[in-house]
């Protein structure tokens, strides 16, 4: 959340979504390499010499923290405790602010929905090996990581409000694809899993875009919709996860059918924000 506040404070509108697209770059490439890396590390020490190196590692990111990462956040503009509820009452009663977060909840509960089924659904159902597994979810992973630059490169010309449309509404419509195939039966992987790989890499452009709109009205309270925000986006996502297993490990309808359903709400939550116009962000010289 602090990380989301140091963004928003620097840049907003196009030039926060270019830097959220950057974070996302990480997100999706350091969880493809930590297994390697952790694995690589047991066999030149035990389980308890990895918690040495994770201080090790948090020891320097706090020194660079310290020495390269200066205070971003105006003394102007810092709040005070009471300063801080009127913060929250204001984002919680801001119907724009709300469907942003309700858009990264839902696709976070999307994705949430593949994390907690894909594993049973495409061994369990479709005979896939575990080592096949891991390819599979690494690819899916990478298309976050090069969605993400595809955003990037582009947003400034085709605009945050634009570039969230056409994540949403491609997650959606192969969350939908997904349904029907799995429904109908009979076409198996070459079916499924381009609609995986499309519903998993467009968050890759749905949460960059989405995190810059919802706080571009806050400079002064990034912190606080920062929290909303990731609020919003564990908390929906934690409670779809459980619904995948309700109907057991043998079919492969709730994972598909959650992820259509979690994509068809954030395309309602997105058309809810766009129904308040507002002026087209151009980025200022300073956020290019």
């Amino acid at each position: 959340m602090i990380a989301r506040s140091v963004v928003r404070d620097l840049r907003s509108g196009v030039g926060a979504a270019r830097l959220f697209s950057i974070i996302m770059l990480v997100v999706g490439v350091v969880p493809l390499l930590a297994p390697i890396v952790g694995g690589a590390l047991l066999h030149a020490t035990t389980w308890r010499g990895l918690f040495v190196i994770l201080g090790i590692v948090d020891a320097v990111i706090l020194a660079g923290v310290l020495a390269w990462l200066p205070e971003t956040l105006p003394s102007e503009r810092r709040q005070r405790g009471g300063q801080t509820a009127a913060g929250f009452l204001e984002l919680l009663t801001d119907r724009i602010f709300l469907a942003y977060a309700a858009v990264l909840g839902l696709n976070f509960a999307a994705m949430f929905s593949y994390i907690a089924g894909s594993s049973f659904v495409l061994e369990d159902i479709y005979g896939v090996s575990p080592q096949q597994y891991g390819v599979i979810f690494g690819v899916n992973a990478l298309g976050i990581v090069a969605a993400s630059q595809v955003n990037r490169a582009v947003v400034a010309r085709a605009s945050p409000e634009r570039m969230l449309l056409v994540g949403v509404g491609a997650g959606t419509t192969a969350g939908i694809a997904l349904l029907v195939v799995v429904l109908a039966g009979g076409i198996g992987l070459p079916g499924i899993l381009p609609c995986l790989f499309v519903c998993v890499s467009s968050v890759g452009i749905v949460i960059p875009n989405a995190t810059a709109l919802a706080l571009t009205d806050y400079p002064h309270a990034a912190g606080s919709a920062a929290a909303v925000l990731g609020t919003a986006q564990f908390v929906v996502g934690g409670a779809a996860a459980p619904l995948v297993g309700a109907a057991g490990r043998e079919t492969a309808v709730p994972m598909a059918l959650l992820i259509a359903l979690f994509g068809t709400a954030a395309l309602v939550a997105v058309g809810v924000a766009t129904q308040v116009r507002r002026p087209r962000m151009v980025p200022r010289p300073a956020e290019r």
